[in-house]
């Protein structure tokens, strides 16, 4: 399917792609940041990008779209060493979207950020609490949880990196990707 930038990948709820195990430096006491350009088509619940164990308490980290907000887990131990926020505005289903997830690695919610197209969204804190280890041995998974919420829609460019991006940066992977969508597109004749 076409994306952004070249091919999207284009999931339809019964596929995922899997990634490395091996992700040391994703840690409730570092920092890292998570996201991607999204284009959903259903109004279930999807996960856009996971890296948790749903059974071991659900230990890991995780981007979902539900009820039309990005909702952003961190967890040790579902849901007394966690944290989960929730952005305040929807997100609309059938068009291309840019979330970024930033974390500072302070253990607190008030250290995560979400930034839709580039602009930093308000969020709703629902639980604060994590206190342990975000360590596990699944895969990063793209397009769903290991049982659970599967994407359907296409997904084009998703990153992952070991510090907080900062919200100049947010806007830049936001803004310059859309204008280098634009100008490799050929003119029409």
């Amino acid at each position: 399917t076409d994306g952004l930038l070249g091919q999207a990948l284009t999931l339809d709820g019964d596929s995922l792609l899997e990634g490395s195990r091996e992700l040391a430096w994703v840690q409730h006491d570092r920092p890292f940041s998570f996201g991607g350009w999204m284009n959903f088509t259903t109004g279930r619940p999807v996960c856009l990008i996971s890296k948790s164990d749903e059974q071991n308490s659900l230990r890991g980290f995780d981007l979902r779209i539900r009820k039309s907000r990005a909702v952003v887990h961190l967890v040790h131990r579902w849901n007394s060493s966690a944290i989960q926020v929730e952005t305040v505005g929807t997100i609309s289903r059938n068009r291309w979207q840019h979330v970024l997830v930033t974390y500072d690695g302070s253990g607190r919610a008030a250290g995560v950020r979400v930034y839709l197209d580039g602009e930093p969204a308000p969020l709703e804190i629902k639980v604060d609490s994590l206190d342990g280890s975000i360590q596990n041995q699944e895969p990063l998974r793209i397009g769903r949880s290991s049982t659970s919420a599967p994407f359907i829609g296409s997904l084009d460019d998703i990153r992952l990196y070991d510090r907080s991006l900062s919200a100049e940066e947010a806007r830049q992977l936001a803004e310059g990707q859309f204008l280098r969508s634009v100008f490799m597109k050929p003119a029409d004749s």
